[in-house]
């Protein structure tokens, strides 16, 4: 019997634990589904939204555990069948549509590199990411 499905007499069905591989650290997402509802909780404590769920939510596998891939793929099939799910996957495509903070710090004191400013002319000429973030120096 697989550990993640639960027995059918109580509300929770399924259960994932993704180790989400962090610039910083190795964070732990934990996501239980239920008939009516889906919670996910990230050991990053962030409190804004958590980059790292949004990733999972559309399915990115990149910074997983290379045998917890499959398991995000079905996760992201779940949600596209469950109610509550598409919310989620609609809050992370809102969430990562707009590149106009930084990824790290939330900050919105970025340069665009295709932008026509001059320090926009100048990052260009020495990176090849296409964000920069002023306050934290990180780039993307």
């Amino acid at each position: 019997m697989n550990p993640n499905i639960f027995p059918t007499n109580t509300n929770l069905y399924k259960k994932y634990l993704f180790h989400y591989l962090g610039q910083q650290s190795t964070y732990l997402i934990d996501v239980s589904i239920s008939n009516d509802d889906i919670k996910f909780s990230c050991s990053c404590n962030e409190r804004q939204s958590c980059k790292h769920i949004h990733n999972i939510v559309l399915g990115r596998t990149v910074k997983v555990k290379h045998d917890e891939a499959a398991l995000v793929k079905e996760l992201a099939s779940i949600l596209l069948n469950h109610s509550v799910g598409i919310k989620y996957i609609e809050a992370a495509r809102y969430f990562f549509q707009n590149d106009d903070a930084c990824r790290r710090c939330n900050s919105k004191n970025i340069i665009d590199t295709k932008s026509k400013t001059v320090a926009a002319k100048f990052f260009k000429l020495f990176s090849k990411h296409r964000y920069y973030c002023k306050d934290c120096h990180w780039s993307w």
